[in-house]
């Protein structure tokens, strides 16, 4: 090829290419798992009032039982959810160099399986595991979060606004690995790692000092508060950037409820409205939703107070539940297909 030939590949065109593929082949196993409920999915149902949250089980059926993804492959949201794939091999590959690679376990190595009293089954693939020295058992179970936004950064890791924790529908996860997983045994002890590897600018960066003083304060830690070890501030003593760090939570059990507590925190456990009969109750709704759609899933932190957002309102269907979840199942799946080409089968 002459340099001028060469001058003239498209880089971003074989990008296309390749991620075309991708999307093909990942499709084509989507097909092999209608029928199985996955645990990428969980929510729960809450024991006081039968509403959901955490996850819908309206969407969760969607892709469950027929192959509707909801949420467009945009190459945006693939260059996203690839940053979450790296994220996985980074952790493998630092937890190797101490454990060694035959102790560690993923995805496919490791999967749960288990039924709904209706035989219905429901399925998933845990992040990493690790193998007791007996290269038999499970030790401890790893969920992996990459933070892709300041404001996740801000949920997770600092107690600003909202109780510091875990995301729900991660603790929801998380939880349903750990039950499944321990198997007889009890519960397997379980974390969630939350990773940024980004310098997150501060939103109110170019807000006057007045605008910073009312909010900035209530949104990140000022100098030498808690967590402040993880910004970086001017001169001012006003938040510059959220620098890249880990937040780590582990989980445990207290009956059917699921606890959490930070990663080094020795004190008291929080309570959250997360139990086992409560993600089996969601999977019964999920199976349910030909039947009856259901609530609309609940927005709410890990302890359980309500968020000042809904999960609806980012979702693709919104106006669909909006206009046609009170004529039935067949009339809004009807409309939930004529979404068109937003939705991938």
């Amino acid at each position: 090829m002459s340099s001028e030939e060469i001058r003239d590949i498209s880089i971003r065109d074989i990008l296309h290419e390749v991620i075309s593929t991708e999307q093909e082949k990942h499709l084509q196993k989507e097909v092999a798992k209608r029928g199985v409920l996955r645990a990428g999915n969980t929510g729960i149902v809450l024991q006081d009032t039968g509403e959901t949250a955490g996850s819908c089980q309206r969407v969760a059926h969607l892709r469950s039982a027929l192959g509707i993804q909801l949420e467009a492959p945009t190459d945006a949201n693939l260059l996203m959810w690839d940053g979450g794939i790296w994220n996985e091999s980074y952790w493998l590959e630092k937890l190797k160099l101490h454990y060694g690679a035959e102790r560690l376990k993923c995805e496919e190595e490791i999967p749960i399986k288990w039924n709904l009293p209706d035989g219905t089954p429901v399925s998933g693939r845990p992040d990493i595991v690790i193998l007791n020295q007996d290269m038999q058992s499970p030790m401890l179970g790893l969920e992996l979060k990459k933070i892709c936004s300041v404001w996740t950064a801000r949920d997770v890791s600092f107690d600003r606004g909202i109780p510091k924790g875990p995301k729900l529908a991660h603790l929801c996860q998380a939880a349903h690995y750990s039950k499944v997983l321990g198997g007889d045994a009890g519960p397997l002890p379980y974390k969630i790692i939350y990773t940024n590897y980004d310098n997150f600018a501060s939103p109110l960066s170019f807000a006057s000092a007045g605008t910073k003083e009312k909010m900035e304060k209530v949104m990140f830690p000022r100098p030498g508060e808690p967590g402040s070890e993880n910004c970086e501030y001017n001169d001012a003593g006003w938040l510059k950037n959220v620098k890249p760090h880990h937040t780590i939570y582990d989980i445990a059990w207290d009956g059917d409820h699921v606890l959490y507590r930070e990663e080094g925190a020795y004190g008291e456990w929080t309570s959250t409205p997360v139990t086992w009969s409560g993600i089996v109750a969601y999977y019964q709704s999920v199976v349910n939703v030909p039947k009856d759609l259901g609530p609309r899933p609940k927005t709410l932190s890990a302890v359980g107070t309500k968020l000042n957002y809904t999960t609806c309102g980012y979702c693709p269907a919104k106006d669909v539940c909006d206009t046609h979840e009170k004529k039935g199942y067949n009339q809004w799946l009807q409309a939930i297909r004529r979404l068109g080409s937003g939705i991938k089968k």
